[in-house]
């Protein structure tokens, strides 16, 4: 309304003497560049802000990209050392399940590894030996089978187990008695009358068998076989 009404008194004027003073002119002008001066102050004063606040915004999306790849790094970390205690697992189950398996095969003796036995004890040809196990495990009367044949080969003599419980075994090579015995894995035992002229033989005939995988050793007299002269095989089972 009031461009119209300072429009309308220009035209009434027009033509005849201004429709202003001098002083209200120069008034009029001057709050014009005072306004003009503020909306360009304001301009600038917006312009610096906006940009103030781009800079301050990138920062953060730099801050915010620095935590993200070190999050990502430390992800990645992370996943590589679960990858290696995988392998490791895998490594460890799959040695296990070898373990296992060895523990869990039969001690059955190649002719291959009883002639090993056989070679490695013959030097002692003569050795007395009784034979001592339990009743109900298959495993140690399978393993005697091949094992004792072995011994004889070797020129070792087996004789009849004297003193505590005893048995036969029908259609068993020799008709021999047996003792028994509860001992785990392969026991050999001298009596202390005469272990240290029978020790070395007995060693021979331990490392014979750790050599072909059966795990034997020389152990404290500890049976009721009377046969001091002798060597004491004891078979029990697997440990």
């Amino acid at each position: 309304m009031i461009a119209i009404e300072v429009m309308t008194q220009m035209a009434n004027h027009a033509g005849n003497e201004p429709w202003l003073s001098l002083e209200a002119a120069s008034w009029w002008f001057n709050l014009a560049s005072v306004v003009l001066g503020l909306s360009l102050f304001v301009g600038c004063v917006a312009t610096g802000f906006i940009v103030c606040l781009g800079i301050v915004k990138e920062h953060h999306w730099d801050l915010a990209r620095e935590a993200a790849n070190k999050e990502i790094g430390q992800l990645f970390k992370a996943g590589e050392q679960l990858q290696k205690e995988s392998q490791q697992l895998r490594r460890e189950t799959a040695e296990a399940q070898l373990a296992l398996e060895k523990f869990r095969k039969a001690r059955l003796p190649t002719p291959e590894e009883l002639d090993s036995v056989i070679e490695t004890i013959k030097p002692f040809v003569g050795t007395k030996f009784d034979v001592g196990h339990g009743t109900e495990d298959r495993e140690q009367w399978d393993f005697l089978w091949r094992i004792e044949p072995a011994l004889s080969k070797a020129g070792w003599v087996h004789i009849d187990w004297q003193g505590g419980n005893t048995f036969k075994k029908s259609n068993w090579p020799g008709d021999h008695q047996y003792g028994l015995a509860g001992v785990n894995n392969v026991s050999i035992e001298l009596h202390p009358e005469n272990a240290e002229q029978l020790r070395p033989a007995a060693d021979a005939l331990v490392t014979a068998l750790n050599k072909i995988g059966i795990e034997a050793a020389v152990v404290y007299f500890n049976n009721s076989s009377t046969n001091a002269e002798a060597i004491h095989f004891l078979v029990g089972p697997k440990r």
